[in-house]
Parts: structure tokens; C-alpha cells; sequence
């Protein structure tokens, strides 16, 4: 429970200060205890990152504006 807590916190943290300060922010970030990534061009590949963890989630990077229109 308390690192389900932990991850929230992380999460709503992240959303409040406009994501993971990536110069190009991607679609998905991964956050766990260890590190906070937002490169992650599909929710697959980020989960692939965070398959050997048992403490990471993955989801939409609040930051990410999406493409630029062409």
C-alpha cells in the first residue's frame, strides 16, 4: 500500500511540474523508486523497460503537447 502511495504522490508531482523536463518529451513515462522517465514513444516500450521492476508504473506524460501540425 505504501508504495502504491508512494507512486501516486510521484505521478501527481510529475503532472504538477509540467513532467519528466525532457527537452522533447515522448507520449509515455515510466516512474519508479529509482528513476522517472518520459521517452517512451508507446506504453509497450515502457513497460518493457519496467517489466524486471515490481514497483514501476507506466502512463501518459502529462507534458507531452503532441506533434507539431504539418
Amino acid at each position: 500500500m505504501r508504495v502504491w502511495l508512494i507512486l501516486v504522490v510521484v505521478v501527481a508531482a510529475a503532472s504538477l511540474t509540467g513532467g519528466c523536463g525532457s527537452a522533447r518529451p515522448a507520449p509515455y513515462c515510466a516512474w519508479t523508486p529509482a528513476y522517472n522517465s518520459c521517452d517512451f514513444p508507446t506504453l509497450e516500450a515502457c513497460r518493457a523497460n519496467i517489466k524486471n521492476t515490481d514497483r514501476g508504473i507506466c502512463g501518459p506524460n502529462p507534458a507531452y503537447k503532441g506533434p507539431p501540425p504539418e
